[in-house]
């Protein structure tokens, strides 16, 4: 098997953006007296997209749509502020793009953060000329619903099946198996083995650095 292209998830594969999503909304969730939550509380709101996010934090029973979408545009409001004061790229994350690239594979990001945090992210990140494509919420239905995978693929002219998805989610095993997609679990992110391969994945990489060696093995073989 040897891939032609591939798609990152952003948060959790690509950057570890947890402190600032945790401080945006516990700033949301102070200003209005709620209890905040600690990092490992938000590992697993993280995944589904903001107003998930909002949602979920939120203390339970509290549903009110009028108050979810308040505390929706307060989040957005004050994550535009402070998107990259504590968020990094992973360690050995450049390598892995660079040899992905450098070994002719296509490369995209598909993310369920708002579309305009999704790019400026990127952009900031990994400038834009790495990735063919960068898709975050808004435009297509929110991931696992594989509309947004499958539109890369074709955009791209590339059949799903040479595509190496990585993500660190269920959310995202489930994207790439719907898809018909090479689903690869990230350790390095929010979740644990078990949900990932519970998911689906057809490979589980504690590091980045494992990825180039699978790859480099798929060279040798293929």
């Amino acid at each position: 098997m040897k891939f032609k292209a591939a798609i990152f998830d952003l948060d959790g594969t690509l950057v570890d953006s947890l402190n600032d999503i945790a401080d945006s909304m516990n700033h949301v969730l102070s200003m209005h007296g709620f209890p905040i939550h600690s990092l490992s509380d938000y590992r697993l709101f993280i995944g589904d997209g903001m107003r998930v996010l909002v949602t979920r934090a939120l203390p339970g029973g509290l549903s009110d749509p009028k108050l979810i979408e308040l505390c929706l545009s307060q989040m957005k409001d004050g994550y535009a502020r402070s998107w990259n004061c504590k968020t990094r790229v992973y360690d050995e994350i450049p390598q892995l793009v660079k040899y992905l690239s450098d070994n002719g594979l296509a490369l995209s990001v598909l993310s369920n953060k708002p579309h305009e945090f999704t790019v400026k992210v990127v952009e900031h990140y990994f400038g834009n000329s790495v990735f063919k494509a960068i898709i975050g919420a808004g435009k297509f239905p929110k991931k696992p619903d594989p509309s947004a995978a499958l539109s890369i693929a074709q955009s791209l002219w590339i059949s799903p099946s040479d595509f190496l998805y990585m993500g660190d989610s269920a959310v995202d095993m489930k994207t790439a198996k719907s898809a018909g997609m090479f689903a690869c679990g990230c350790l390095w992110g929010f979740r644990d083995r078990e949900e990932l391969l519970d998911s689906g994945a057809d490979l589980i990489a504690e590091k980045p650095e494992y990825l180039i060696r699978f790859m480099e093995k798929i060279e040798k073989t293929s």
